[in-house]
């Protein structure tokens, strides 16, 4: 799991959990390949700024969010 922070920094949580449920599950190389391929992917967009962690593509959902509570707030 990774944390999006204002600043543009990020934490990976949940790492020990996945190692501990990976061996308690036996995952599979391929599957652990899988999940280490998609972190890295995830990594990538937001060092990239990449949707959905771009400033912009939020801001854009917070608004239509405030629209949306204010059109159910005047009914």
């Amino acid at each position: 799991t990774t944390i999006r922070i204002a600043d543009y920094s990020y934490s990976i949580l949940d790492e020990n959990e996945y190692d501990e449920h990976a061996k308690k599950m036996e995952y599979s190389e391929s599957l652990k390949k899988i999940v280490e391929m998609e972190m890295r992917n995830l990594i990538k967009m937001i060092e990239n700024n990449d949707e959905p962690f771009n400033f912009e593509y939020i801001n854009n959902y917070l608004m239509k969010y405030f629209d949306i509570l204010s059109k159910n707030e005047n009914r």
